[in-house]
């Protein structure tokens, strides 16, 4: 029986929600999962799960992201995501989940997801604050993968399968061994190393021939708040290596997002900005994301004084890019950061993304 090392963990907890000016009623529950998905900032933990050197071979005993130990009588073939950080491992491994929750739907509804194929996945409804039960257990999966927020449900689903927790967050390497660690749980190494390989391959590239002389801020103006994500995040993280991310994690945190503040935005006077926006109606219909639509404070935001003296807003280079994928959930989402990203940073020298 192989019992891999446990995740090193390091316990995160985001800012409280009224630092980012949340003031959510009791039935804005119901998308409180989109909500932690957002703020990239669950009170968590940061894992680099250790890479095994010997095949996984049933029964397996491994330890998750929570600390938590589960065994698994053979490799999982029913999957069932509560996170995006699955979705992403999946398509990167081919497998197609089961089911996912109800805020997932637009993430693997896109064409770099599962496009066409996630017809075929089931969506698991959202009852107040926790996903449908009695609907997880219909899938009949004999996993389900969730983040250490999800631990509190472990009890209940149980009796329906083994709860595995990752991470959303962290640097592209931690989530490239994320990606090794369920290649190897699930028999399909060789594709995990296939898609970390690709995706190295891809940056790699870009950084060759990114002059790395602009800066950059990626903000979210939500109806909890407006923030700008901390190179604690994983898209910020990653754009440091094309580059410059200058937003440091708060003093005493170490959350992916802060809110926004003028006058360090004035200070840092970034080149470009990306605004992360919700596009897909089928989103905002179903997941409820229209309560996180602010186009009052987005119109708040435009019209303060300082924002028309950044030198982004005068320069025209404020751009949108969907909420999903900029999170950065894993390789997946990441290549098409870049892919969005350097086009709009260095237009002369990247007219289009990379083939």
């Amino acid at each position: 029986m192989l019992h891999p090392k446990a995740f090193h963990r390091e316990r995160t907890c985001p800012p409280e929600r009224k630092e980012l000016g949340t003031s959510l009623k009791p039935n804005a529950l119901r998308t409180s999962l989109l909500l932690t998905v957002l703020l990239l900032a669950a009170c968590g933990v940061n894992a680099t799960p250790s890479r095994a050197d010997a095949p996984v071979t049933p029964p397996l005993t491994i330890t998750d992201a929570s600390g938590a130990t589960i065994t698994l009588a053979g490799l999982p073939e029913r999957i069932l995501c509560l996170s995006p950080g699955c979705v992403d491992i999946l398509v990167e491994l081919d497998i197609l989940p089961v089911a996912v929750a109800l805020p997932l739907v637009p993430l693997v509804e896109l064409p770099q997801f599962y496009g066409d194929r996630a017809a075929a996945i089931a969506t698991i409804s959202l009852a107040g604050n926790d996903p449908n039960f009695e609907e997880i257990a219909q899938a009949r999966p004999d996993l389900v993968i969730g983040t250490p927020i999800d631990e509190p449900k472990r009890a209940t689903l149980r009796p329906i399968a083994p709860l595995f927790t990752i991470v959303d967050t962290g640097t592209y390497r931690q989530l490239e061994e994320q990606l090794r660690t369920i290649g190897r749980l699930v028999g399909r190494e060789a594709r995990a190393e296939e898609a970390v390989r690709r995706f190295e391959k891809r940056l790699t590239a870009y950084k060759a021939r990114a002059p790395r002389d602009r800066s950059v801020a990626i903000m979210g103006v939500f109806s909890f708040g407006s923030v700008v994500y901390t190179n604690a995040s994983p898209s910020c993280h990653l754009l440091t290596e094309v580059a410059h991310c200058p937003w440091s994690v708060p003093a005493g945190t170490k959350s992916p997002s802060a809110p926004i503040a003028a006058e360090r935005l004035l200070e840092v006077d970034p080149d470009v900005i990306f605004i992360q926006t919700f596009k897909y109606q089928r989103e905002r219909r179903a997941a409820g994301a229209s309560r996180f639509q602010a186009p009052d404070k987005r119109r708040e935001l435009q019209a303060s004084p300082f924002w028309g003296e950044l030198k982004a807003v005068k320069a025209g280079r404020v751009h949108e890019v969907e909420v999903w994928p900029w999170g950065g959930y894993g390789t997946r989402s990441l290549g098409i950061v870049l892919d969005e990203a350097l086009p709009l940073l260095y237009p002369q020298v990247f007219p289009r993304p990379l083939p």
